[in-house]
């Protein structure tokens, strides 16, 4: 008898169980979110010097100088390239040259002379976040250049 009681008294407890679970009451929340692309470039150092020197018989008026600069960037989204500009022709007989190291599995186009037009110097960027990339800077100047301080700027951009 007193385990008959017992068995019953597990089935009640059992059936006011699953009738509260019955009871409980769910809703729903939906959460929106937007990530944005990230497009960073950052150059430095943020000046550099060339000293052009005679380079003697055989090999040109002027030595060619190459200077290394770092570069880090973030890019997130569709691929991307690196372009570079003058903010100003380059005087006669001078030419500015530029070599990017690429981040991990983007393309570099090797040397570039520099001009006021945008030219690419990375392709296919994407989703990468590197720091202390090189660039190198190639001044060359020949027979004619004009003697004088000259400054221009490059600009990067990081653009689709």
């Amino acid at each position: 008898m007193i385990k008959k009681l017992a068995f019953l008294a597990t089935i009640v407890l059992l059936t006011c169980s699953l009738s509260a679970q019955r009871r409980m009451a769910t809703d729903d929340l939906i959460v929106t979110f937007t990530i944005q692309p990230i497009q960073s470039i950052q150059i430095s150092p943020r000046t550099v010097n060339f000293a052009l020197l005679y380079g003697g018989h055989g090999r040109g008026l002027y030595e060619p100088r190459t200077i290394n600069i770092n570069y880090n960037i973030t890019a997130t989204g569709a691929p991307q390239r690196i372009t570079a500009r003058l903010n100003e022709r380059m005087p006669d007989n001078t030419v500015l040259s530029i070599l990017a190291d690429p981040p991990r599995n983007a393309t570099r186009a090797g040397w570039v002379d520099l001009t006021m037009s945008e030219q690419t110097i990375v392709s296919n960027v994407r989703d990468v976040h590197q720091s202390h990339l090189l660039m190198y800077l190639r001044m060359t100047a020949d027979v004619g250049a004009p003697i004088g301080t000259h400054t221009r700027r490059i600009t990067f951009t990081l653009q689709d």
